[in-house]
């Protein structure tokens, strides 16, 4: 296929799942955030594989009901979690504590990486239980620091290119999925038959 019509074809999809998530949070009131990020990283691994059609507000809707109260309780606990941790951290500025400034800065950073493993994980992998999943999503984060060096330079490039120009919000989510889908990728391959956890392992 020529190249410029992947390109093309591969950008419009990263746009309309972006305006897809945008939709759903928005609608939302940023509720089904959690649930809307899963969905995004479920079809952002469809629109990598070139290899077959990608129906990307087919693919989105679906994964989004799918575990659609796991991963809203889930992006609830991530977001008390970052309210707290960004309390301690004004706190620390205003007392001028340094060290509870710092580090409830760098847990506030870890803490948005790991939310990312999570929702990465629950798209690509059915578990038995959030304990299970969180162990898993740690476990991967902590086994490939080059990954996890890969995925936090995506965050960073998407967010400078939002500090640039605010208008790339319009695509700049879908492909920072996209993106850190394609790392991830990498890091799940040997992985996928530990991590799929089956009705009979479920009951052993």
């Amino acid at each position: 296929m020529n190249p410029f019509k992947v390109f093309f074809r591969t950008f419009s999809e990263i746009i309309l799942l972006n305006a897809l998530f945008l939709i759903t949070i928005l609608l939302g009131v940023f509720i089904p955030a959690g649930a809307g990020m899963k969905a995004m990283f479920y079809v952002s691994d469809k629109i990598i594989d070139r290899e077959r059609a990608t129906y990307v507000a087919k693919e989105y809707w679906i994964a989004l009901k799918d575990g659609f109260l796991r991963s809203t309780l889930i992006w609830f606990l991530f977001a008390a979690t970052g309210f707290l941790l960004f309390f301690t951290h004004r706190m620390g500025i205003e007392q001028g504590h340094v060290l509870l400034m710092s580090s409830s800065l760098v847990a506030m950073v870890l803490l948005g990486l790991y939310a990312i493993y999570v929702f990465a994980v629950m798209a690509r992998f059915k578990t038995d239980s959030i304990g299970r999943l969180f162990k898993n999503a740690f476990l991967l984060m902590a086994s490939s620091p080059w990954t996890l060096f890969k995925v936090a330079g995506s965050v960073a490039f998407t967010l400078l290119l939002f500090y640039l120009f605010s208008g790339t919000v319009l695509f700049s989510i879908g492909l920072f999925t996209v993106l850190t889908t394609y790392h991830l990728n990498k890091l799940f391959a040997p992985h996928k038959q530990q991590l799929t956890n089956t009705r009979n392992d479920s009951h052993a």
